[in-house]
């Protein structure tokens, strides 16, 4: 049973601290965790509490929480349990379901520009690269370089694979044949807030003609209309700056509706 614990802490500490994943790679590994503990409801109402706690930005995983904790106030842990391995299948029939809602758009692609790390964009180009050969820039996504993250998997999938900076963004915008986000919440005004770098790909698509496309699961769909941006760690940026010097490090950011040529969604 400490053994268990153990490695519920571990994971969970694992969870809290990882920067470099989507918001639905994280969710995923949150359920794990949740199944992990979903007799234990100490470890439980923890996890729920600390995820709560540094996830309370992301609309995917707050709406899951509130989901979860309706079963444990009504103490129902064999629905619970149901609950959470019926969610642990149905992630890549949600993906399936946006793909296919976004081929006759996607298939019309040979070269797409992505940034940062998106589990669910990276499965899509997975399926799209199943019908037909594609080459996909990504932007490397500073601070915290996640953008290498997905350009690893799409490799190990044999996808032709492209690394640039952030800044050199335009000339692949312009050489390609359109962006493709994810997005952590789609505001009710039709707003994406997604990884900061997103707000430039977007007006770089307007200039050049290219068409600008974000892809969510319905659960990132919030009724709020606005999103507060939030600070991280600045030594992200800079380790050791000049003491007057004023840092800003925000992960994410707001793209207007206007520049988003299609949302895809399940």
């Amino acid at each position: 049973m400490k053994r268990d614990i153990k490695n519920i802490d571990r994971s969970l500490q694992d969870l809290l601290n990882d920067n470099r994943s989507g918001s639905t790679e994280l969710l995923e590994n949150l359920n794990r965790i949740l199944i992990q503990c979903k007799n234990d409801s100490v470890n439980l109402k923890k996890v729920i509490r600390d995820s709560r706690d540094n996830f309370f930005s992301f609309r995917i995983i707050i709406k899951y929480l509130d989901d979860v904790e309706k079963y444990i106030r009504k103490e129902d842990y064999s629905g619970l349990s149901v609950f959470l391995n019926k969610f642990k299948n149905q992630s890549d029939d949600l993906i399936e379901s946006i793909y296919k809602n976004a081929r006759k758009f996607l298939i019309k692609c040979n070269k797409i520009v992505t940034l940062s790390n998106s589990k669910t964009i990276e499965r899509i180009l997975k399926l799209l690269a199943k019908e037909k050969q594609i080459t996909v820039i990504v932007c490397e996504s500073r601070p915290m370089f996640e953008g290498r993250v997905l350009a690893s998997n799409l490799i190990k999938a044999g996808i032709n694979v492209e690394l640039i900076t952030d800044a050199n963004g335009a000339a692949a915008i312009k050489n390609s044949d359109g962006v493709l986000i994810g997005a952590d919440i789609v505001l009710s005004n039709g707003d994406v807030v997604n990884k900061t770098g997103s707000v430039a790909a977007a007006v770089l698509c307007r200039y050049y003609k290219k068409p600008f496309y974000a892809a969510a699961q319905r659960s990132k769909f919030s009724k709020k209309k606005q999103y507060k941006p939030v600070e991280h760690n600045k030594s992200e940026i800079w380790k050791n700056p000049p003491a007057s010097l004023k840092i800003r490090n925000n992960y994410f950011e707001v793209i207007d509706s206007n520049l988003i040529t299609k949302i895809f969604t399940d």
